[in-house]
C-alpha cells in the first residue's frame, strides 16, 4: 500500500508529514493526527509496513474527529481494533502500489 503525500477527509486536505520525532502529550510516538494543522504526522525510520499501519492508524483519527464519530469506550481502543484489519483488507484486496 503506497502512502500519499496528502488525502481528503470530508472538506479537508491533509498533508502526510514525515518527521525525526513525533511527540504527544511530551511522549515520542510513531505518528499523530494533529487536527488544528490538518496533518498527519508519521516517524521517519520506521519499516514500511509499520508505516502504513500509523497512516491507516491516524486517518481513523481523523475520520473520528472530521465526522463526529462517537467512540464511548474509548477512542484509542477503536483505532487500535480497526488499524490492523484495514490494511490487511487493503494489501489483499489489490490496494497496492
Amino acid at each position: 500500500m503506497k502512502i500519499p503525500k496528502s488525502i481528503i477527509i470530508g472538506p479537508y486536505d491533509i498533508e502526510i508529514i514525515y518527521k525525526e520525532k513525533v511527540i504527544v502529550d511530551d511522549e515520542e510516538q510513531d505518528g499523530c493526527y494533529d487536527q488544528k494543522n490538518q496533518t498527519i504526522e508519521i516517524r521517519k525510520g520506521t519499516s514500511l509496513q509499520r508505516k502504513q499501519v500509523v497512516f491507516v492508524h491516524e486517518v481513523i483519527h481523523a475520520l473520528i474527529d472530521i465526522y463526529k464519530v462517537p467512540a464511548k469506550k474509548g477512542e484509542e481502543l477503536l483505532v487500535e481494533a480497526l488499524d490492523h484489519a484495514v490494511v490487511a483488507f487493503f494489501k489483499n484486496n489489490n490496494f497496492r502500489s
